[in-house]
């Protein structure tokens, strides 16, 4: 018994609307605690869009690697395999086989010039196959370049674009960070003009420069933080 029912008695208690039941979400006096409002979702990032353009993609198995025409070898096994195949004996002349099966002073002068004849046919063999070879890499290297060349306009347009927007993109410490964007925009999006590209490069460039520009305001002198503990009751007695 309380000080206060020792003096003015013990009061009967009125029944609450549950009529003294408990359930869920109820006290044990019947009395339903106040909801607990949910907690804040944290703030969404300003470069949400952004958040996959530098995540590397894992490689498709099913694409074929990209190589260049210049990047060719030459098997000299199959070089060889090849050669095998050329009958160059055949460039002989039938009389000089005939002075060669004579034997003689001829036949010494008819073998000469007989290897002669071996030794310019297969130097000629050899810089005809040089040479095919050397105009079929420049013809494939050729629509390699041609092929690359749209790419390459874009970026020189988004690089010359996003420099007369804003003179701070030539400074030598910013120019290696633009280089990274404008790759990675040019990988994702292979298909989109160089205005959009300068459109998304602008965007990118003032949300990254939004987000570090946001300072969290400061907590006032005397206030309470969030889960900051109890209050200060000694400085509070002990203030003037």
């Amino acid at each position: 018994m309380s000080i206060m029912q020792m003096i003015f008695g013990q009061k009967q208690t009125p029944q609450s609307p549950t009529d003294g039941k408990t359930g869920p979400g109820t006290e044990p006096n019947g009395v339903v605690p106040p909801e607990t409002p949910p907690e804040p979702k944290p703030p969404e990032s300003p470069m949400v869009e952004f958040h996959s353009l530098f995540k590397n993609e894992p490689p498709d198995p099913n694409k074929p690697t990209k190589t260049s025409a210049l990047d060719f070898e030459i098997d000299p096994q199959k070089m060889m395999e090849a050669a095998g195949k050329v009958d160059f004996k055949s460039a002989i002349p039938a009389e000089l086989l005939a002075k060669i099966q004579a034997g003689g002073e001829d036949a010494v002068a008819a073998n000469l010039m007989a290897m002669n004849i071996i030794a310019q046919k297969a130097y000629g063999q050899s810089a005809v196959a040089a040479a095919a070879i050397t105009k079929e890499t420049l013809k494939q290297a050729r629509q390699e370049f041609v092929s690359e060349i749209p790419a390459m306009l874009k970026a020189l347009n988004l690089d010359s674009g996003l420099r007369d927007k804003n003179p701070l993109f030539e400074d030598p410490a910013v120019v290696p960070i633009l280089d990274g964007l404008k790759t990675k925009l040019l990988d994702k999006h292979p298909d989109a003009t160089p205005q959009q590209l300068q459109s998304m490069a602008e965007k990118y460039v003032e949300k990254f420069a939004s987000a570090f520009g946001k300072k969290p305001a400061a907590p006032s002198k005397g206030s309470k933080q969030a889960g900051g503990g109890d209050d200060d009751w000694e400085a509070f007695l002990n203030s003037p």
